[in-house]
């Protein structure tokens, strides 16, 4: 809940046909407050309807009962299922009181009463959701009428958007084999190359279990970005940096370590980083060992670089 707006950001809500909020899992997990949760919720939907459209469809869903997902069957569930209970009807009241749709989950289950995997809950998820949303927007759109199409995104470095495309399908062969090595010599989970643009960090590879991008204010690189010089971080958990970050608590990310990464101009553009589950002693990590493998990733990415168009034949300057 404390990540929603961030993930969200300042991007334009104007253009969507509809918004849905299904969140809550976590907070029936570790029983977070009644009042706290509502605080949380209340936020994000002052914060996101009033950007969008009058026509638009937002729905908040209901957190599923937990013994729905295998991971937390058991015990787990039997201790949460009340708190899950009082949060619905709070994330209810709220809907309602808002004018906002609230749709009721129940559990997932398959033929026979059997339990869903982890990927078919998913689904199942899915398509409870589309179901409802196709109804209701067919019911407040009957003519939708068709809205020109979108400009294509503008990007802060020509190179980004091709580096992010490529992750999307495996990632850039150069940089999964530096990933790779480094996370053999360093002796962590991942090691990634970030890109920043906007108020967002896009990922250049390892997105098969990292997300494509995160908010830029929720990022580890951020501070080596801002710095521009490398950054290690023993021990996210203590650091003040990162005390009220809900990534450190999702993502199980300890230890950072980051060394800048440059456009050929010399503008920091984003990093080259170490992730690990495991505390460790900063010293433990040899910068020049980091700056070996930045480089080199840094060389690679400045190969997707566009080049600057020259000016148009004729043009005349004024030197003042």
């Amino acid at each position: 809940m404390r990540s929603s707006r961030a993930w969200i950001g300042s991007r334009d809500l104007s253009d969507l046909d509809a918004l849905v909020v299904a969140i809550g899992v976590n907070d029936a997990l570790r029983l977070t407050p009644v009042e706290d949760f509502e605080r949380g919720l209340a936020d994000l939907l002052a914060n996101t309807v009033s950007r969008m459209r009058p026509d638009a469809v937002v729905t908040v869903t209901s957190i599923p009962p937990v013994g729905s997902l295998p991971a937390f069957d058991g015990t787990i569930a039997k201790i949460t299922a009340a708190h899950r209970d009082v949060l619905n009807g709070s994330a209810r009241r709220l809907a309602e009181s808002r004018r906002v749709r609230y749709l009721d989950v129940s559990a997932f289950t398959g033929a026979g009463g059997r339990p869903l995997g982890p990927a078919e809950s998913y689904a199942e998820l899915g398509r409870r959701i589309a179901v409802d949303l196709g109804t209701q927007l067919v019911a407040t759109r009957p003519d939708p009428k068709p809205r020109p199409p979108q400009p294509d995104k503008l990007w802060d470095w020509s190179g980004t958007e091709e580096i992010v495309e490529l992750a999307a399908q495996g990632g850039a062969q150069e940089l999964n084999r530096l990933a790779h090595e480094a996370q053999e010599a360093f002796r962590v989970e991942l090691a990634v190359v970030s890109l920043v643009d906007g108020d967002r960090l896009y990922y250049g590879n390892n997105t098969d279990v990292m997300p494509g991008s995160v908010p830029l204010d929720l990022s580890f690189c951020q501070y080596t970005v801002a710095a521009g010089e490398p950054v290690i971080v023993p021990d996210t958990r203590r650091d003040p940096r990162f005390a009220d970050n809900p990534l450190v608590e999702l993502s199980y990310i300890n230890f950072y370590a980051g060394y800048p990464l440059r456009a050929t101009d010399g503008t920091v553009i984003g990093s080259f980083c170490l992730q690990g589950s495991r505390a460790r002693d900063g010293r433990t990590v040899s910068i020049d060992e980091l700056r070996g493998y930045a480089l080199q990733a840094q060389i690679e990415i400045q190969r997707y670089e566009k080049p600057t168009a020259p000016p148009p034949t004729g043009a005349r300057y004024s030197f003042g």
